[in-house]
């Protein structure tokens, strides 16, 4: 029975991946963030400090919510967990939503591979055609971070109006982002 209900949360979520993912955008915006990159961070922050204040940060708008174990992190999204010393990720319950929180700790001398690795999930995501156009728009606003240990993905937040322009919702998404960034940030400093 249990083999059955994983089965089915798994090809639930692997339906929901293939819906979550696209955009209409060339290669050239690959890997872009505004998300600052600080290696050097000498601040021992744990991984429930980090989720703890992303969640607090977005409140309401978190709309992220169902947990992925080690595996579904691998099978959904591509990450060797082989390179991960502790994990988080949550994914929206509804297929409709793309509303995502990943938070990797990479292991000793292993964060620019994770790191990379998240940078190929979101490249992913922005060269899927099979998804609603306004999660196209909110994928370009998605954030990452390389902070210390910690490689963080974030599409978190409001979503724009539905008659917002193209750049106005991407603008919308990158803002949306940056609330996410500015909560991980003032952990670090």
């Amino acid at each position: 029975m249990k083999k059955r209900i994983l089965a089915l949360m798994l090809a639930a979520m692997m339906c929901a991946a293939s819906f979550t993912a696209c955009s209409n955008e060339s290669s050239s915006q690959e890997g872009s963030t505004n998300a600052p990159v600080e290696e050097n961070v000498q601040k021992d922050v744990s991984l429930d400090e980090i989720v703890t204040a992303v969640k607090e940060a977005y409140g309401d708008n978190y709309g992220a919510g169902q947990a992925l174990d080690a595996q579904m992190i691998s099978d959904l999204m591509g990450i060797n967990m082989d390179d991960v010393e502790e994990s988080f990720a949550e994914i929206p319950m509804m297929s409709a939503h793309i509303d995502t929180f990943i938070v990797l700790k990479a292991k000793e001398g292993k964060i620019d591979s994770v790191y990379e690795q998240l940078n190929l999930y979101r490249e992913n995501q922005l060269n899927d055609t099979m998804c609603y156009p306004s999660n196209a728009l909110r994928i370009q606003g998605s954030q990452i971070m390389k902070v210390g240990n910690y490689a963080i993905y974030m599409m978190l937040g409001e979503h724009a109006a539905v008659d917002a322009a193209e750049e106005d919702a991407v603008k919308f998404a990158q803002e949306q982002g940056q609330i996410g960034v500015d909560a991980v940030n003032a952990l670090f400093a």
